[in-house]
């Protein structure tokens, strides 16, 4: 009966750890060309949003993917700093969308305080347009309810 309590709070303890992870890569993908080409993009993108040698970014490399590698040697190829303690916060989640009709990827990056998401097809160039999402400023938040939603 011991062993039983054990053996289930170990695998609790492991499942829930597995659980937890909320950012990377959530697919492989078994071509490193795309990946590669993803991850070009994502720093062609961000540059347009960050200066290079003022903006720099922070990355978990506990959550680093292999996509998330090649993002951080783009980004600093492209002459960014990339570190796990100052910079810009930057996560993202990558994962496979639909599989019927090919493969559909789907990168979603949160970075400081703004949403970054794009689709992206192995076989279709370089995929969707990039939506991009900015949290209010709280005085900007304030100040469209205050207004009743118009500015």
């Amino acid at each position: 009966m011991r062993k039983t309590i054990l053996v289930i709070a170990a695998l609790c303890l492991v499942l829930g750890g597995c659980a937890q992870q909320q950012y990377g890569d959530f697919i492989e993908v078994e071509e490193p060309a795309l990946v590669q080409a993803i991850a070009n993009d994502v720093a062609g993108h961000l540059s347009d949003h960050y200066l290079v040698g003022e903006e720099g970014f922070r990355v978990d490399p506990e959550i680093l993917g292999p996509l998330g590698l090649e993002i951080d040697a783009a980004l600093r190829q492209r002459g960014y700093s990339v570190s796990p303690v100052n910079g810009v916060p930057l996560t993202y989640i990558f994962d496979l969308v639909d599989a019927t009709s090919g493969p559909i990827y789907r990168l979603s990056l949160h970075v400081g305080d703004s949403y970054h998401s794009k689709a992206y097809r192995a076989e279709a160039g370089p995929g969707s347009p990039w939506t991009v999402l900015h949290a209010p400023e709280p005085e900007q938040s304030d100040k469209v309810l205050a207004q009743g939603g118009a500015q």
